[in-house]
């Protein structure tokens, strides 16, 4: 580190501080990618251990993170079912 940030203090933080965030951050990344990483592999042995199709899944976790009344949604495509057109 050069003389000029090693000694630098501006306001209520010196450069230590910075650096102290930034390892922190660093290691937050480092447990969030390892969370994914076993999300994706809790979301693939369902899958598997269930044989529920991998699109229903994601829709369900995507309802549920959107908190979207399940009921209230089916509700709404058996109304509008007849305007969607089937392929």
């Amino acid at each position: 580190m050069s003389e000029q940030f090693s000694n630098v203090k501006n306001g209520n933080y010196t450069i230590e501080n910075v650096r102290s965030m930034v390892r922190q951050m660093a290691e937050l990344e480092s447990k969030m990618k390892e969370l994914r990483e076993e999300k994706k592999e809790l979301v693939a042995q369902f899958i598997e251990e269930y044989g529920v199709p991998k699109k229903e899944v994601m829709e369900a976790i995507k309802m549920a993170k959107g908190d979207i009344d399940p009921e209230v949604t089916a509700s709404i495509y058996a109304n509008i079912a007849d305007l969607v057109e089937k392929k």
